[in-house]
């Protein structure tokens, strides 16, 4: 993102100050982002300069927010760190099952034949 941007700065519509700082606004999304990374523009219009910069206390105190999650299970012969892993894999086997509803992958319709040669 941050390439992307800069290789716009100063040309066409984003060598105005104002304009480079609403798109950067609307990059970083919710208010608490905002408050996380700090947005220097300097310079005049058509030579303008980018600085992004992290602040360490607002970042500090957003990771002090953010949630715990406690997982239970009944295997235990599993570690730890295998519980949490397999945890995160279910978004693997959850996508399978949503492919194989798909009609497009796997379609499978009901018969109503008896004779095993009408199957066939």
């Amino acid at each position: 993102m941050k390439i992307q941007l800069l290789q716009k700065l100063n040309n066409n519509r984003w060598f105005r100050e104002d304009k480079v700082r609403d798109k950067c606004m609307r990059l970083l999304g919710s208010k608490k982002f905002k408050n996380v990374i700090q947005v220097k523009i300097t310079g005049e219009e058509g030579n303008l300069n980018l600085s992004i910069a992290r602040n360490k206390t607002a970042f500090e105190e957003h990771v002090l927010s953010l949630g715990k999650s406690f997982l239970m299970t009944s295997r235990t012969d599993l570690k730890p760190l295998e519980v949490a892993w397999s945890y995160r894999q279910q978004y693997i086997v959850e996508n399978a099952f949503k492919l194989l509803k798909n009609p497009k992958y796997l379609s499978v319709r009901p018969m109503f034949h008896r004779v095993d040669s009408s199957v066939r």
